[in-house]
């Protein structure tokens, strides 16, 4: 055995020497693995899917990081983690603690990447900034800004899918109804 971990260390260290490192996984991949994770339908699993995909996720972003990346599969992970943290037996204020600096990487990738069309993924990262700020709808909260911000991209978003349908059936539009 102690010739095997020499053979091992020599070739890694011939590896470095030329430049030929072990790929790192790609983000991109331990992402869409750990969504598939998070949707398994499976009944009684070997081990917890949500605890596998927060150390993918985890893992994902260490490497999005390292690559200053501002990918918006980045944002995605970065919101999928912090949503993901509550269930893994955390109470509100460590998940806030927790989850505050992945919810405002999230929220500043995702509006650096703005092309000035609202997106579903910047709403959400918007929901979960307002919710670790406190997610009081109305009035004075911290919270309440993002909230609102969100709440105006969603309705937008219903009000053109509502346009679209009504276009493909022949219908009159509904006039947009503004708080």
């Amino acid at each position: 055995m102690q010739g095997f971990a020499k053979l091992v260390l020599s070739l890694s260290v011939t590896a470095l020497a030329f430049g030929q490192s072990a790929s790192a996984p790609d983000p991109a991949k331990l992402l869409e693995r750990a969504k598939s994770l998070v949707r398994s339908t499976e009944a009684f699993p070997a081990s917890d899917p949500r605890q596998e995909a927060i150390f993918l996720l985890r893992q994902a972003n260490e490497l999005w990081e390292s690559s200053a990346s501002n990918d918006a599969s980045y944002a995605e992970s970065l919101d999928l983690l912090a949503i993901l943290l509550p269930k893994a037996g955390k109470d509100a204020n460590s998940w806030k603690t927790e989850a505050g600096p992945l919810v405002s990487r999230a929220l500043e990738i995702l509006e650096a990447l703005d092309d000035g069309q609202p997106s579903d993924d910047l709403a959400l990262a918007l929901e979960l900034k307002a919710s670790v700020l406190g997610a009081e709808f109305t009035g004075a909260s911290a919270g309440a800004p993002f909230f609102n911000r969100a709440f105006n991209i969603r309705r937008e978003r219903i009000y053109e899918i509502e346009r679209r349908a009504r276009i493909d059936k022949h219908l009159p539009p509904l006039p947009l109804v503004r708080p």
